[in-house]
């Protein structure tokens, strides 16, 4: 029993320590929330399959997924809505999409035949038909940065939602009418942006 209570006193010492530097470093990056827009070098690849492939690996693997598990919202089996100029935002549904490296397009596979599984990993074998590095442009929007652009400020529960998506929540999947609500404000905004030719103004 003094060993278990020794080890507790220990870990709970050692996580002070850290928490203590932590806010000591000024230097730290905080996380910030935001959005993902991209462009892939051919229009038709958004209906693809994207999942990704390890050099000297036998297997294409799927390492992202829609989080509801199901085809709902605005979105539906997509991960992805349309935005001007071909370039699309990434769903609420799909957190951590898409893989920055090892991009890989399965050329005869689309959205609807990815499988609802989540675990395993769906895989293909690396003769599937793909193409590598399918992606022209990736941007990685700060929402504070939007808002900025469009003079506007995002309510908290905007924000929150936007924060939420980044720790993996999933409560929003049985809000779906809710969540697209907030996705269309993003949407159109980013519209904005495109249309005006500004996107390196709230890329940085």
């Amino acid at each position: 029993m003094k060993n278990y209570n020794f080890r507790i006193m220990t870990c709970l010492m050692i996580a002070g320590i850290v928490v203590i530097f932590s806010a000591c470093d000024h230097n730290a990056v905080e996380p910030q929330a935001h959005v993902v827009m991209l462009k892939f070098k051919k229009t038709e690849y958004k209906n693809h399959i994207l999942a990704t492939h390890s050099e000297g690996s036998d297997s294409i693997v799927a390492t992202r997924f829609n989080k509801c598990g199901e085809p709902c919202g605005q979105a539906g089996y997509s991960p992805y809505w349309d935005l001007p100029d071909n370039w699309l935002l990434v769903d609420w549904k799909w957190r951590n999409f898409p893989y920055t490296s090892g991009a890989v397009l399965l050329t005869e596979r689309t959205w609807e035949e990815y499988p609802s599984e989540t675990f395993p990993l769906p895989k293909w074998s690396i003769t599937e038909p793909h193409v590598l590095q399918p992606i022209e442009k990736i941007y990685y929007i700060k929402a504070t940065n939007l808002a900025k652009y469009n003079q506007t400020t995002y309510s908290k529960e905007l924000l929150g939602f936007i924060e939420e998506l980044g720790a993996g929540d999933n409560c929003a999947c049985n809000r779906v009418e809710w969540a697209d609500s907030l996705w269309s404000i993003i949407q159109l905004q980013l519209s904005s942006v495109i249309l005006n030719k500004d996107i390196e103004k709230v890329s940085h």
